[in-house]
């Protein structure tokens, strides 16, 4: 598909994303996929894994600034990778959210609009 958006934007989300399963997904983790679906309005980018999962309390908080998994495999981090991805998405015209299940794996979202508000998204817009 093609995408409105900033490139390097996008970059980073699915960069935060991949990085976020290798580093929570727990230490037996065998697959990460990377999926995309479109609505009339909307491009959808999913990351699923296979790891660990959140509970409904981390999943609740999971994209607010400097809050950190404690399932973590030590790995040093700030805790604003999934924050930035949700600022990401709000300012290509959309949202980020979260679905997971303890002990099969956790799928994050970014959706993003088809014709997104350009003075709202970075300056580089690829178009």
């Amino acid at each position: 598909p093609e995408i409105k958006a900033d490139e390097l934007s996008i970059t980073r989300v699915l960069r935060n994303l991949l990085d976020n399963a290798l580093k929570h997904g727990g230490e037996k983790i065998s697959e990460i996929s990377v999926g995309y679906e479109e609505s009339k309005n909307s491009h959808i980018i999913s990351v699923s894994d296979n790891g660990v999962g959140l509970g409904k309390e981390s999943l609740a908080k999971i994209f607010h600034p400097f809050e950190r998994n404690p399932n973590g495999r030590k790995i040093n981090g700030s805790g604003l990778g999934l924050a930035i991805v949700e600022e990401i998405a709000r300012q290509h015209g959309g949202e980020a959210w979260a679905e997971s299940q303890i002990g099969t794996g956790t799928t994050f979202y970014v959706k993003i609009s088809k014709e997104p508000d350009l003075s709202k998204a970075k300056a580089n817009m690829k178009v």
